[in-house]
């Protein structure tokens, strides 16, 4: 469960470049299937809605500590 740091309440930290890769990922899942068109459009909303927020404040660098992290799918092996 996520636990706020009481020393530094607000604002969370946030990769929101992650964010926005895993919602890319999950967009793109939804297109496939036509009854998930209105699905797919509300995540690409969200996903302008990260672009938004990035421009307004980008992000900033928290102990001159950069963290990177990244979503990597889970692929099943082809049946060959």
């Amino acid at each position: 469960m996520f636990r706020i740091d009481r020393k530094h309440p607000f604002p969370p930290d946030i990769h929101l470049a992650t964010v926005r890769g895993t919602l890319r990922y999950i967009e793109d899942d939804m297109r496939r299937v036509p009854a998930f068109e209105r699905i797919a459009a509300a995540l690409q909303d969200a996903i302008r809605e990260i672009d938004a927020a990035e421009a307004k404040s980008p992000p900033r660098l928290t102990d001159g500590v950069v963290t990177h992290a990244r979503f990597v799918p889970f692929r099943r092996p082809s049946a060959d």
